[in-house]
């Protein structure tokens, strides 16, 4: 259109964003990024981020769940949200959630630059604890109104390190949580870019790929109750082995998803705790985490695959 002012992106603007980013968090001599929610690593870089958008003019916050963000654009308006998030996975790779949030910066500030008028405000926002450490997703649970006080009280890490605990160490009160939700009507949409976390875009050389829905995630936590006895001397049919229930749980996990499952239907066996873990000891105990990314009808079948095995190869199962 005649007199359209087009925002040209800065691409060496964008990646000295985005390698700043990812100066936190590094581990020398190691592959990939640790920056959990809510760590010193995590925090830092969230300090980074707020300053860098204070320096480029933007107003900016940071509410009780560490949530940061930028606003460019008139206040009181409904905004158009931009970002990602800041924190990682153990070992995690430098584009997931920093690309997101290196990108939704740069889109805000090439359309400052070009002085193109907007009719929202333009956010820019870096969510808290996405990566789930806790057991859920902090800021955008936060964000929209979905945090409850008996979740923030009772959630904890793998390590039972509790969520309150956490945001105390930083300063933030839990309360503050709850105070963090977003009036409604407030947001008039929500834009994240993120890199593909699988090979099927990759696969079908595709460059872009835009959702349009979200798998539902169930983490389950499972213990299988065996017999811990000497490998060497009882016989292979007097065993109650725990670890043997886990591997024909394992082995069935392929059937039951085409039984009742669909083609987006994931069962992931993801931390698995053995005990005693002696080599000449037949596994007593045996923890499992696993995730379901399914409808319930397969959520159920598994649960009933578990129990049936555990009555046969173990003592008990609880979870």
């Amino acid at each position: 259109m005649a007199g359209e002012r087009r925002a040209e992106i800065d691409g060496r603007r964008m990646k000295a964003i985005f390698d700043a980013l990812n100066d936190f968090g590094r581990v020398p001599d190691k592959a990939g990024w640790n920056r959990p929610g809510l760590s010193a690593e995590d925090m830092a870089v969230r300090r980074w981020f707020a300053a860098r958008m204070q320096g480029e003019g933007l107003r900016v916050s940071m509410d009780g769940a560490a949530n940061v963000s930028g606003r460019l654009g008139r206040e009181g308006a409904p905004c158009v949200m931009l970002g990602s998030h800041l924190d990682t996975v153990p070992s995690g790779g430098a584009f997931d959630g920093a690309l997101g949030v290196a990108v939704a910066l740069e889109c805000a500030l090439a359309m400052r630059d070009a002085k193109v008028p907007l009719v929202h405000p333009i956010e820019v926002v870096a969510t808290s604890e996405e990566e789930g450490r806790f057991g859920g997703m902090l800021g955008s649970q936060a964000l929209a109104g979905l945090t409850t006080q008996e979740w923030l009280e009772t959630a904890a890490d793998a390590d039972g390190v509790r969520l309150t605990e956490a945001l105390a160490s930083h300063n933030l009160d839990p309360a503050g949580v709850m105070a963090s939700a977003r009036p409604a009507n407030s947001v008039r949409a929500f834009l994240e870019l993120h890199v593909e976390q699988g090979p099927v875009l990759e696969r079908a050389s595709i460059p872009v790929g835009i959702a349009d829905r979200v798998s539902g995630v169930v983490h389950l936590g499972v213990t299988l109750r065996g017999v811990a006895n000497h490998s060497g001397t009882t016989p292979m049919d007097m065993r109650a082995d725990a670890f043997a229930g886990l591997a024909e749980i394992a082995t069935g996990i392929p059937g039951l998803i085409s039984a009742q499952g669909t083609e987006q239907s994931r069962i992931t066996i993801g931390k698995v705790e053995l005990s005693p873990n002696f080599p000449h000891t037949i596994p007593g105990r045996r923890y499992s985490q696993s995730s379901f990314g399914m409808r319930k009808a397969l959520r159920w079948a598994g649960c009933a695959r578990v129990c049936a095995i555990s009555s046969r190869r173990c003592r008990s199962v609880t979870g």
